[in-house]
């Protein structure tokens, strides 16, 4: 059986973003100053609250005070966070003000953005969306996260490698 790193490496040489993939990356990483000194904050919310045999999504205290543990534990000075609900961005931006920064993904308040089509190419954008978000998270330096496939896949890409990762954990719904 090969080993999560063994499995890891595997997937670098197999899985190749598109190029499109990579320059959107690269444009945010510059605009955004990611990288070790910023801590990236997956926080999901929206349709899990309420699907059967899904994770919990952690609350916003529960967010704030993991976020604010690891800011008190690194030296970061920014905050990347990738939410799909514009009330998990905006109650961050509260707390944490200035230090919070964010990609122009599609976002909506309270409702799934699966179940509408607001723009040309939708879906193919919101997959392209958390794709880039997902790789940019991985360049910085923390994580804080629920359960989810985006994190586990951040985790992945990173190697686990993180000066500080906290996942809340609320079981399954």
């Amino acid at each position: 059986l090969s080993t999560r790193l063994d499995l890891a490496v595997m997937a670098d040489e197999v899985i190749k973003p598109r190029s499109e993939v990579l320059s959107a990356v690269e444009r945010a990483q510059a605009d955004l100053g990611l990288g070790r000194k910023c801590l990236a904050v997956h926080f999901r919310g929206q349709e899990m609250r309420r699907a059967a045999r899904h994770p919990l999504p952690p609350s916003r205290s529960q967010m704030v005070d993991a976020i604010t543990r690891a800011l008190d534990f690194g030296s970061f000075e920014s905050v990347f966070v990738v939410s799909e609900g514009t009330e998990h961005l905006r109650s961050l931006k509260r707390v944490f003000g200035n230090r919070i920064v964010y990609t122009d993904s599609f976002r909506l308040y309270r409702r799934n953005s699966y179940r509408t089509n607001p723009r040309l190419s939708h879906r193919y954008l919101l997959g392209f969306e958390i794709l880039r978000d997902a790789l940019l998270m991985a360049l910085c330096g923390g994580l804080v996260h629920g359960d989810s496939n985006v994190s586990e896949f951040v985790r992945f890409r990173r190697r686990d490698d993180f000066l500080v990762r906290i996942g809340i954990d609320n079981g399954m719904n």
